[in-house]
C-alpha cells in the first residue's frame, strides 16, 4: 500500500506539471500575438516613414524569440503528457488529454483554510500504511518473545506405532507370508516428558535477543511516526507558503498588467520606445508565469494535505 501511495504521488506530480506546462504554452502564444501585432504595426510605420528599419528588425527578432519560447513550451507539454502516460502504463500518449480544474475550484483552494499539522497527523496515524506496517512488526516482536520463552517450559510428547514383519531361516520351515504378518503384528504407545534444565544459556540468550528486537522495533515505529509528522509539517508550511505566494503573485501580475497597458498606450502615442514596450511586456508575461507556478504549487500542496488525511489525490 505504501508503494501504491508513492505511485499515486508521482502521478499527481506529473498531472500538475502538465497543467503548468499548458498554462505556460498559453502565455507563450499570447506573447506571439502581441509581438506579431507590433511587427505588423511597425511594418506599416516603416512604409509611411514613421519608423526605422532597425526598429522593425529588432521587433522581428523579438517575435522569433517568442516563437522559439512557444515551441519549447509545446515540447515541454508533450513531454509532460508522455511522462504521465508512462506512469499510467498506457501504450501511447496519442489522443491522451487531461481535465483541467475550473477557475472556481482554483479560487476555492487559494482562499480556503489549511488544517493544522497536529490534526492532520492524528488522522494519518490510523491510516498511513507505513505506520500500520511497523505496528504489525511490533506485534510480531512481542510474539517472538513468547516463542523464545516457550523453551523454558516442559514438553510432553505422545507417540505411537504399528508394525509387523516377515522372515525366513535357512534350513528351517517358516510360516507363510500372510500368517507371519498376522502373528508378528505389534502395537506400541508412549509418553515422553522433557524438562529443560540447562542448555548452555541458549534459551536465556534467545529471550534477551527477542527483547532487544522488540525495543529496536519500538524505536523504528517511533522514528517512522516522527518522519511522518515531519513530512506533514513540511507539507503544511509549503501549503501556507504556496497560498501566500499565489496571492502575492496575483497582485504582482495585476500591477504588471496595468503597467504594460500604460506602456503600450504610451508606445502607440510615440512617448515610449520599442525597448521600453518589450521590457514592460516581458515583465507582464513573467508575472503571469510566476502566478501560474504559484497557483499549481498551491493546488498540489493542498492535495497532499488531503492525501495525508487518507483521501484520494483528486484535483
Amino acid at each position: 500500500e505504501k508503494t501504491k501511495n508513492d505511485s499515486r504521488m508521482k502521478v499527481a506530480e506529473a498531472y500538475v506539471q502538465i497543467l503548468y506546462d499548458i498554462e505556460l504554452a498559453d502565455v507563450a502564444r499570447r506573447q506571439i500575438d502581441i509581438d506579431s501585432a507590433q511587427v505588423a504595426r511597425l511594418e506599416a510605420f516603416v512604409k509611411n516613414g514613421k519608423a526605422a528599419e532597425a526598429e522593425l528588425s529588432q521587433q522581428k527578432a523579438t517575435l522569433a524569440n517568442s516563437r522559439l519560447t512557444a515551441t519549447q513550451a509545446d515540447n515541454n507539454y508533450r513531454l509532460a503528457i508522455l511522462t504521465l502516460t508512462q506512469l499510467l502504463e498506457l501504450p501511447t500518449p496519442d489522443g491522451f488529454t487531461i481535465l483541467r480544474p475550473t477557475q472556481e475550484e482554483l479560487d476555492a483552494i487559494s482562499t480556503g483554510s489549511v488544517m493544522g499539522p497536529d490534526a492532520i497527523y492524528a488522522e494519518a496515524l490510523s491510516i498511513k500504511p507505513e505506520i500500520l506496517s511497523e505496528q504489525l512488526k511490533l506485534k510480531g516482536s512481542e510474539h517472538s518473545i513468547k516463542i523464545a520463552q516457550a523453551a523454558n517450559y516442559p514438553s510432553l510428547y505422545l507417540s505411537g506405532n504399528l508394525g509387523t514383519n516377515y522372515y525366513t531361516t535357512s534350513g528351517f520351515n517358516s510360516d507363510g507370508f500372510g500368517t507371519q504378518l498376522k502373528n508378528n503384528f505389534s502395537q506400541a504407545i508412549g509418553l515422553n516428558l522433557s524438562v529443560p534444565i540447562f542448555n548452555r544459556f541458549k534459551t536465556r540468550n534467545n529471550i534477551r535477543s527477542a527483547r532487544i528486537d522488540l525495543e529496536n522495533q519500538k524505536l523504528t515505529l517511533d522514528n517512522t511516526k516522527k518522519n511522518l509528522y515531519q513530512e506533514i509539517q513540511k507539507v503544511y508550511y509549503n501549503a501556507l507558503n504556496a497560498q501566500a505566494k499565489e496571492k502575492s503573485s496575483e497582485e504582482a501580475m495585476l500591477s504588471s498588467k496595468d503597467a504594460f497597458a500604460l506602456t503600450q498606450a504610451k508606445y502607440e502615442n510615440g512617448k515610449a520606445t520599442i525597448t521600453e514596450f518589450n521590457e514592460s511586456k516581458n515583465n507582464y508575461l513573467k508575472s503571469e508565469s510566476d502566478l501560474i507556478q504559484a497557483r499549481y504549487e498551491n493546488l498540489y500542496q493542498h492535495a497532499l494535505i488531503e492525501f495525508y488525511r487518507g483521501k484520494e489525490l483528486v484535483f
